[in-house]
């Protein structure tokens, strides 16, 4: 939080814990981000994996000027994540999810909220399916 609070202006974050998961960061650290740097742009969450929708609502509904998201290995997501995104978020390029409960409806909303993204992972979602990639 002190990092947010010291930095209003922030327009990237990224906590990609590598090959290691961080169970460190919960909702909340995403949450004081989201309301304390309405600027961001660009925010990298992987192995994030006490991350849930809570966060992604929080930072879609507050950071509208996101472009590039990264939850992968963010498994307690779940499509109200991807969906949220996709309405709240116009300026979105680039969305990266992995190992999370997404399913075609997700996937389907997106493509159709946001047919400008450039760059789409959904790696190891196991629910999808043709039908929301062709």
């Amino acid at each position: 939080v002190a990092l947010a609070e010291g930095c209003p202006g922030l327009r990237s974050i990224t906590f990609d814990s590598g090959l290691h998961y961080n169970r460190k960061l919960t909702d909340a650290t995403v949450i004081a981000f989201a309301e304390r740097c309405p600027g961001l742009q660009s925010v990298d969450f992987s192995g994030c994996i006490e991350l849930t929708e809570t966060a992604v609502i929080a930072l879609a509904e507050r950071c509208p000027g996101l472009e590039s998201v990264d939850f992968n290995v963010c498994a307690k997501l779940t499509d109200a994540a991807v969906v949220v995104l996709a309405e709240q978020c116009p300026q979105l390029q680039s969305v990266a999810f992995g190992h999370c409960n997404l399913t075609n409806a997700a996937v389907t909303t997106l493509a159709k909220q946001r047919p400008k993204l450039q760059s789409v992972v959904f790696t190891e979602c196991e629910m999808l399916t043709d039908a929301a990639v062709v």
